[in-house]
């Protein structure tokens, strides 16, 4: 059957449904990289008179569509998270082969309602495949190829399958979409995509010298991964830790300072910075928090602001962004992302009035980034800068000039004609910081790589709620910080349920009058932001009132309070189950040995998955195994 999964038609075996949600758990069955659900055939055959079994082709493999994005292994497990939900399935074993296997430790990782036992057979390990490099660059080249294809079935299965399964193993892999084939990361490949472009600048070593302290900024403004189009990709921070330290460096930090209301070291651990930082040997620090040491600095226009001690410390800084687009400017590149180097409770004071990008660009003036890394490998387009879909880019820009870094994003991203003013840009240049024009290319042609990123809905028409916005406040400010919130919640539907549950919410932002404010009141939860409001608004009993002005911090947090997202509907234990998940997905993905064992421990002990039950599986298999080989 063909199910419709995460936007993508899968197709799904299911046999033994004479056992569904009995006495006996559910077998979910998912095959190997470039395999498809025929290659459980056998086993199946075996025991769908005892089981009801589930095997998809996963996205890409198989006889199930292929997309243009979206083949990192959360989003494989994504999908058979909501192919257990579409069937309804209560109880159920996951088993897994090769890819199959790293597809169901991250899904375990999540603590999912229902699971019993895995089983993992010969499994991919939890982060990247072991093998050389130029191993892998020959196997990206060879899709297609039916001389590869059973070179590769041979190797893999020693030979000794009949002719039968050996043609369909054959045929699986030669029909597996180019998409799924050739757009996965390694730490390998995204090392070489990161020196080689600084080699295009002269190499690490002319930015980096024996003994020195670098600092590594990337951009984690939320907890989000970087397969979600939103945050620096860990692998691109692992590259440069190695690079730092292959030049001589005697130490590397990795600082942030997380937007809003979000604990940084949080975001880092979260994300996977955290563990990438700890399996290279790097520190991480808290730039935003008041417990770092902060020494006051007079910027050009004599203001005093005051600059984490790390920052100013630094031998190096290099600033690592994420390439995406932003609903206040083209993009969110090099020059937004200095905003992060900022003490969190300073920055709640001095961002979103009319000064503030001026400031900003002063603070970048006193201490510009060495050079800018710019993380365009899984690129943001849409409403940025934390509701961003993932569109696959696969580049990596490097520069010294921050200006042109951004410029280069936007055009890379297809944005150059936004109509959207880059306004840091113009502000950067005119500061001396760089130049928006006659910027040489070297390496890859950017108009060559270049993708059409989508920049994000225009207006607010397009938003499932009531959304009045009035005088007195700004898209730097409030308008935009209320709208980031609500654009994350309606991207990951949390929004939509929330809706369901409490009906269509009115916010109010700023100063304009509501002639339907009694009938809105009726449709569900009342929400007024910032001081600019009209005091017969924010003064109303029935209003829940956010002050402030501009609102920065408190937007989110007093979002999810005004639509009545409490622990009980979801609000606050929704956000804490998504760092949860995300939590163990990247410390799986890029942790040390350790860290992997630690984190899926916790989750296994959690749900009681039993030895037992992968015991009394894998003696199944194996004896379906020997007896098939009694047969040959």
């Amino acid at each position: 059957m063909r199910l419709k999964i995460n936007g993508t038609a899968l197709n799904v075996f299911e046999a033994g449904v004479e056992n569904y949600n009995k006495t006996r758990p559910s077998l979910i069955f998912l095959h190997y990289f470039a395999g498809s659900s025929r290659a459980w055939t056998e086993v199946i055959r075996e025991l769908e008179g005892d089981y009801h079994l589930v095997a998809p082709d996963l996205r890409g493999f198989g006889a199930s569509d292929s997309m243009p994005e979206n083949y990192a292994v959360k989003d494989y497990a994504d999908d058979v998270a909501e192919l257990i939900s579409t069937l309804e399935i209560e109880n159920y074993v996951l088993i897994g082969h090769s890819m199959g296997g790293k597809i169901v430790l991250a899904l375990a990782a999540r603590n999912p309602k229902g699971l019993q036992s895995l089983v993992l057979l010969a499994p991919s390990p939890p982060s990247s495949e072991p093998i050389k490099e130029e191993t892998r660059a020959k196997l990206l080249q060879t899709h297609g190829n039916r001389c590869v294809a059973t070179e590769t079935v041979c190797k893999a299965a020693g030979g000794k399958l009949p002719g039968e399964v050996f043609e369909r193993a054959i045929n699986d892999n030669l029909r597996t979409s180019e998409s799924a084939w050739k757009k996965h990361r390694s730490p390998e490949r995204v090392l070489q995509v990161v020196r080689e472009a600084i080699d295009l600048l002269g190499g690490i070593q002319k930015f980096v010298k024996a003994d020195d302290t670098v600092l590594l900024k990337p951009n984690l403004t939320v907890f989000y991964g970087t397969e979600e189009g939103c945050t620096t990709d860990p692998l691109v921070i692992g590259a440069l830790i190695r690079l730092a330290k292959e030049a001589g460096a005697a130490r590397v930090i990795v600082g942030e300072s997380s937007g809003e209301f979000f604990d940084s070291i949080q975001c880092m651990r979260i994300t996977g910075v955290a563990a990438v930082a700890e399996r290279e040997g790097a520190e991480i620090v808290d730039l935003g928090s008041d417990s770092t040491p902060n020494r006051d600095v007079k910027l050009k226009s004599g203001e005093i602001v005051p600059r984490p001690a790390p920052i100013l410390d630094a031998n190096v800084i290099i600033n690592v962004p994420k390439a995406k687009t932003h609903h206040y400017e083209p993009v969110s590149g090099a020059l937004k992302n200095w905003m992060g180097t900022c003490n969190q409770n300073w920055r709640q004071i001095h961002h979103g009035d009319d000064d503030s990008i001026k400031r900003f660009v002063e603070i970048m003036a006193h201490r510009k980034p060495d050079l800018n890394v710019v993380d365009a490998l899984i690129a943001g387009e849409g409403d940025g800068p934390i509701a961003n879909q993932p569109h696959w880019c696969g580049c990596i820009l490097a520069s010294s000039d921050p200006v042109a870094t951004d410029v280069s994003i936007a055009r890379l991203l297809s944005q150059e004609k936004s109509k959207i003013t880059f306004k840091y840009a113009a502000e950067a240049e005119l500061q001396g910081l760089g130049t928006q024009t006659n910027i040489e290319y070297v390496g890859q042609e950017i108009d060559e790589v270049k993708i059409p990123a989508w920049g994000g809905h225009e207006g607010f028409d397009y938003l499932p709620i009531n959304f009045l916005v009035g005088t007195g406040v700004s898209l730097a400010g409030t308008i935009g910080h209320v709208k980031s919130a609500i654009d994350s919640m309606l991207r990951r539907n949390d929004l939509n349920n929330l809706i369901w549950l409490k009906g269509t919410p009115t916010i109010m932002i700023g100063n304009i009058e509501d002639p339907q404010f009694e009938e809105h009141l009726q449709e569900g939860p009342y929400l007024v932001f910032d001081d600019a409001a009209r005091e017969e608004y924010k003064n109303d009993s029935r209003v829940h009132f956010i002050g402030g002005h501009p609102v920065l911090r408190d937007a989110m947090t007093g979002l999810l309070k005004g639509l009545g997202a409490d622990a009980n509907v979801g609000g606050q234990a929704i956000m804490a189950y998504e760092q949860l998940q995300r939590w163990g997905q990247h410390n799986l993905e890029y942790g040390t040995p350790a860290r992997k064992v630690l984190t899926i421990a916790k989750p296994l002990a959690v749900t009681g998955i039993a030895v037992a039950g992968v015991v009394a599986l894998t003696t199944l298999v194996r004896k379906f195994t020997e007896k098939s080989e009694r047969r040959n």
